[in-house]
């Protein structure tokens, strides 16, 4: 039996280094999984193809040519296989990449130099690359090419891209093809289950056509009768790939592991720590297992390391346990940094919190869940200050993903509390391990220390939030010149319906004081300064300071825009199974068309608004004969662009002229693709043809009489003049930026208003 204590270095406790190390293995998992599902759809789709080619040669060649139809079903078959391996091959070279590219990112560019020279001095390097002039030298003293980074010459991300290309080198063919194509232990490689699987189908599929063939069936017949099957395929490929793919990336990542030398002591398992978790897997989450003699990997238990993953849909990592280097031996705040145990190993939260900012949604929802991600966002749009959710959202004062029914039971007020503090988490963490990193001395985490606002807690970022908004708050005063005409100007709105010229003037006057306010007042610093990550909460804080201010600049221009409240139209919208959560934005979006439509000029005040999943998954609305479909949630703006439609069809005039000033503007304009509607349906618009832009392209939507396969110019089918999108976006934008529509389009503005407010017959 190998001796384990010596492969085994005494048990220390957990350290900074492995936790980033988590974190970002976590942050590759999600490359790679979004990868996965790419190429699973990629391999269904060639599966799913199979169906028409065959069902055409069988077509073709009848009952006589049954042979060669057996050949050509098998070489179709073999062409999908090969794709399959193909997806694989570029699932495994991803994986290899970024676990390169994930040690490099959570080891600290100071450290740089330290483990180019125990890399190299401890792998097995080619003569002419690492010729030691003398063995007693220091590492740094070694001929070879890594002296530039050894000897700090070269740093930074130059220095981590040299330090991949030598120690990570491109894999070979036979290392990709290892990857792929070795069976796992007491398995099958995933060639000969997919062949098992495709033996009894393949049979199937040429029975079926024979009986086709001699019922007369034409190729849609016979392509029908195929689907089944090659449906069939799609899914047991699928289901396979999506296995190995995982099993080719974690393959890759053990081989670039290999590459590091001395650094490398051992493997440790990190599990994606979620609700879809296997209790077993959960168990092993941290389980380190230590490189011997013999070069495998075994527990304390001397159990082997395991094929991963070993079970379907298993998420399960390795990630790399790394040996301190020598010369920060001395240095014990360093050290602590590499050490590191077994148990419920938690991924920093810092590192997660970088990533989560440049992460897209698509992302963020694969890290923690769809509906998790979903809930959260949901929540902190009831907000007093609507944001999006943030790493900080979803985790525990311990850095652990809280559960979706936890996140949901929460009050307003324990949200803040928890929130208050993770941020301070974060904050340590982030702090703590720069100051390891840059001069191995730990940062004082003593509260009340002098200059150290940080740590006195979350309720001192607060209070300077507090005072810089305060601050920022002060360079938006209003002269007393000023004050005075608006008070004269909103009492005239108040009591008469002006000419919408006027209206559009004021408003546009007003805008321009409000962006020579927000172009000339500085953004205030704080009185200390403050850790990385509350520097960032701090700059966010002002940015919200100014959306809001901005907010107000914008329901002021929407009084401006307003009718004196007598002659204001009332909306009855009658809502059928609709989440009273939208109740607030209803009444937003009702209430803005309603204060700029004269009630007399309205035929139609009903408006029935059901709640409906069919609309789109993804959340839209759509509106049809006084009645709007929604499939919540939806902002206040898409409400208002339906509430558009209401009215552009019971204003009397207004969807006509809106169409004369569309079709006026972009006379022989091209009709050009504009992508794809809420219900996944493609859309053309005009090409604006009078020097200006559309302020949105779906302002110039045109609909035709029939869905249009290929737009050919001067063989278009005839348009459907009982539909447009000027109103609806045109109001939408009115909501949105009223002064940008006045500014850059007056001619749109004065037609709207006009015929909202009656000036018009």
């Amino acid at each position: 039996m190998i001796p384990l204590l010596e492969a085994k270095p005494a048990r220390p406790r957990m350290g900074l280094l492995q936790e980033r190390l988590a974190a970002r293995f976590h942050q590759r998992q999600v490359q790679l999984l979004q990868a996965a599902q790419r190429a699973t759809l990629a391999i269904g789709r060639q599966y799913r193809a199979l169906a028409g080619p065959i069902a055409e040669l069988a077509s073709r060649v009848g009952l006589v040519g049954l042979a060669s139809l057996r050949r050509r079903i098998d070489q179709l078959l073999d062409r999908a296989r090969q794709a399959m391996e193909n997806e694989l091959t570029g699932l495994g070279i991803l994986g290899y990449r970024t676990a390169a590219q994930a040690v490099l990112d959570a080891m600290p560019a100071e450290w740089l130099p330290v483990f180019a020279g125990l890399a190299s001095a401890k792998a097995k390097l080619p003569v002419q690359e690492a010729t030691v002039l003398e063995p007693e030298k220091p590492p740094w003293q070694v001929r070879y090419e890594w002296a530039p980074v050894v000897q700090g010459a070269v740093r930074g991300e130059k220095a981590k891209q040299m330090v991949q290309a030598l120690l990570f080198p491109p894999p070979m063919e036979e290392q990709v093809k290892a990857w792929l194509l070795a069976a796992p232990p007491g398995g099958m490689s995933w060639q000969n289950r997919l062949r098992r699987w495709e033996e009894p189908t393949r049979q199937a599929i040429f029975n079926d056509l024979v009986h086709g063939l001699v019922a007369g069936e034409n190729v849609d017949g016979l392509r029908a009768r195929l689907e089944r099957w090659t449906d069939g395929l799609a899914y047991k490929a699928q289901r396979i790939a999506r296995t190995e793919g995982c099993r080719a990336a974690e393959r890759a990542g053990r081989d670039a592991f290999r590459g590091m030398g001395g650094m490398l002591q051992g493997l440790q398992i990190v599990a994606v720590m979620d609700e879809w978790t296997r209790p077993h897997h959960a168990a092993r989450n941290g389980r380190i297992y230590w490189q011997g003699p013999d070069g495998l990997y075994r527990d304390e238990r001397g159990e082997l390391l395991p094929d991963l993953p070993d079970e379907p849909n298993c998420r399960c990592m390795t990630i790399p346990v790394l040996r301190p280097p020598p010369e920060l031996a001395q240095n014990p705040s360093a050290m602590a940094a590499f050490q590191t145990a077994t148990g419920q190993l938690i991924p920093d939260p810092a590192s997660y919190q970088q990533w989560w900012q440049q992460a897209s949604e698509r992302e963020q929802m694969t890290a923690v869940g769809v509906k998790r991600w979903q809930a959260v966002r949901d929540l902190l749009q009831k907000e007093p200050i609507p944001r999006k959710p943030e790493w900080a959202d979803f985790i525990d004062p311990q850095g652990r993903l809280l559960p979706m029914e936890t996140l949901q039971a929460e009050s307003p007020q324990e949200r803040a509390q928890r929130r208050a503090k993770v941020d301070l988490l974060l904050a340590q963490r982030e702090v703590l391990f720069q100051s390891v990193v840059s001069s191995g001395i730990p940062f004082p985490l003593q509260p009340g220390q002098p200059g150290n606002i940080f740590f006195q807690g979350p309720q001192a970022l607060q209070q300077e939030i507090q005072r810089l908004a305060q601050e920022y708050r002060k360079h938006f005063v209003i002269p007393s010149e000023e004050k005075s005409r608006r008070r004269h100007f909103d009492r005239l709105v108040q009591k008469q319906i002006l000419p919408t010229t006027e209206v559009r003037k004021e408003l546009l006057r007003r805008a321009a004081v409000w962006e020579q306010l927000f172009q000339t007042a500085p953004k205030p610093t704080p009185a200390v300064p403050f850790p990385p990550h509350y520097q960032r909460q701090l700059a966010q804080a002002l940015k919200q300071e100014e959306q809001q201010l901005r907010q107000q600049a914008r329901q002021q221009f929407h009084r401006i825009m307003s009718l004196p409240p007598k002659y204001r139209t009332q909306f009855k919208i009658v809502p059928s199974n609709v989440p009273s959560s939208l109740n607030p934005v209803i009444q937003e979006a009702a209430n803005f068309v309603g204060a700029m439509t004269h009630r007399a000029k309205l035929t139609q005040k009903r408006i029935d608004l059901q709640e409906s999943p069919a609309v789109s998954p993804q959340g839209g609305v759509y509106y049809r004969s006084s009645k709007i479909e929604i499939h919540s949630p939806v902002p206040p703006e898409t409400l208002v662009h339906e509430l558009g439609h209401h009215v552009q069809h019971h204003v009397a005039g207004l969807h006509q002229a809106a169409l004369q000033w569309r079709d006026k503007v972009s006379q022989v304009g091209k009709i050009l693709w504009g992508g794809m509607d809420s219900k996944q349906t493609p859309w053309y618009y005009r090409e604006r043809t009078d020097g200006k832009q559309w302020l949105s392209e779906y302002m110039g939507r045109v609909y035709f009489q029939q869905q249009p396969k290929l737009l050919i110019q001067g063989r278009l089918p005839p348009e459907d003049t009982s539909r447009h999108e000027v109103v609806a976006e045109g109001m939408k934008l009115l909501f949105q930026s009223p002064q940008r529509v006045a500014e850059q389009d007056p001619e749109l503005f004065d037609l709207l208003l006009d015929h909202l407010r009656g000036a018009t017959p």
